[in-house]
């Protein structure tokens, strides 16, 4: 896999990532304040750095690429995309869960991740050129809004979903597979934006 980064840098990630105490409640505590509390859209958890790796891997993503995570918590696969693409854009709607997903790109000293506070599914992704939800948790109306969201990129753009494919005349579902992921198998699917 030519996406790797040293035992040294992972360390620093994970040591900024253990500065935020309690992140379950810190979600939780946001989705209460935004009055979604309980919304199984909005449950906590992250996309494990290896699984980033992987998923870098299988877009084929370069240095040139705008990664967009949408939906991105707390940041992790923006932060490791940041280490690989031009820039590295987290999309979230918790407006203090964005607040300590930009405390870890600073502490990490990465000026070309940024996160921005708004819905993912009306968000402008036009400087986009590959694109990452973790989907699993979207319930299909969810699904249909992020697939029209992501066919107004550009042509040529790669879309990355986990879970659930996405159906949208405008893109097609170039290849799926079977990742690892912390201890488990999660499928992934393949998009470009025709």
């Amino acid at each position: 896999m030519p996406f790797e980064l040293s035992a040294d840098r992972l360390e620093q990630i994970d040591a900024e990532y253990r500065k935020i105490a309690y992140p379950f409640l810190l979600v939780d505590d946001a989705r209460r304040a935004a009055g979604r509390a309980g919304d199984p859209e909005m449950v906590y958890g992250t996309t494990p750095a290896s699984a980033v790796l992987e998923l870098l891997d299988f877009a084929a993503a370069t240095p040139d690429d705008v990664f967009y995570d949408l939906g991105c918590g707390l940041g992790v696969p923006t932060v490791v995309a940041a280490h690989f693409c031009r820039k590295a854009i987290g999309i979230e709607i918790l407006p203090e869960v964005a607040q300590r997903a930009r405390e870890v790109a600073q502490g990490l000293q990465l000026a070309n991740a940024t996160f921005e506070v708004t819905d993912f599914k009306g968000a402008d992704l036009s400087e986009g050129t590959l694109i990452y939800c973790y989907s699993t948790c979207l319930r299909a109306q969810s699904r249909a809004e992020l697939a029209e969201g992501v066919s107004k990129a550009r042509p040529g753009t790669r879309v990355l979903t986990v879970t659930h494919n996405l159906e949208h005349p405008s893109l097609e579902m170039k290849e799926s597979r079977e990742l690892s992921w912390e201890g488990s198998r999660r499928s992934v699917y393949l998009h470009v934006r025709r």
